[in-house]
Order: structure tokens, then C-alpha cells, then sequence
């Protein structure tokens, strides 16, 4: 019986994590389809002020969520690294290469955050 309890739970956990981490990369997907439009909608143009700012806010929108999934992965990366693995994948990067890369983002995140801070186009979510 408590065995049977253990394992319930654990699958609730895996079950919340999964919901949580597709939830993540669902936001992404929206953030980077935005960005792209505005790319598509502004290519080829030569760009006003506020057609600059436009496509950074949504540059910095989508590495604010890019920023949300480093986090959650170096938060619960034993979680991360087992939902890989029942996804399939064999290979997966090192704790230390994902805490690199998410350095990396936060910094360009912060940097174009702070940009943009004053003005029409700030990088709120």
C-alpha cells in the first residue's frame, strides 16, 4: 500500500512538472512566433525609432522566456533530466552546460531589459 502511495505521488510530481515545463515552452513558442512576425512584417525596410523599439521588445520578450525555462530546468534539473529521458532523449547536456547557457541569456535579457526600461516598448510579460 504505501508502496503503491509512493509511486502515486511520484507520478503526480512528474505529471505537475510536465504540465509545467510544457506550459514553459508553450509561452516560448508564442514569445518567438511574435518576434518573427514582427521580423517578417519589418524585413526588408528601413527601420523608424519605434519600429526598432517594437522589434526589440519582442526580442526581449522572447528571451524573458527563453530566461523562464533556464530557470526552471536549474531549479528541478533531476525532474528536467528524467522527463528527457522518458521523452527519449539519451543525451543530455551537463548541469553545468545549461547553467552556462542560461547565464548567457539572462545577460542579453537583462541588458536589452534595461534598454528598453524607458521607453514606449518596455519588456514586460
Amino acid at each position: 500500500m504505501l508502496a503503491a502511495l509512493s509511486l502515486s505521488g511520484y507520478a503526480q510530481a512528474e505529471a505537475e512538472f510536465e504540465k509545467a515545463y510544457l506550459q514553459i515552452m508553450n509561452d516560448s513558442n508564442w514569445a518567438q512566433v511574435a518576434e518573427y512576425q514582427v521580423r517578417q512584417l519589418l524585413e526588408g525596410k528601413t527601420l523608424n525609432e519605434a519600429q526598432q523599439l517594437l522589434l526589440k521588445q519582442k526580442q526581449c520578450l522572447s528571451l524573458a522566456q527563453e530566461n523562464r525555462f533556464y530557470e526552471f530546468v536549474n531549479a528541478r534539473l533531476p525532474e528536467y533530466q528524467s522527463y528527457m529521458r522518458n521523452q527519449g532523449f539519451t543525451k543530455l547536456y551537463s548541469a553545468q552546460k545549461i547553467t552556462q547557457e542560461g547565464s548567457a541569456v539572462q545577460v542579453k535579457y537583462l541588458v536589452l531589459r534595461q534598454e528598453l526600461q524607458m521607453t514606449d516598448y518596455p519588456c514586460e510579460q
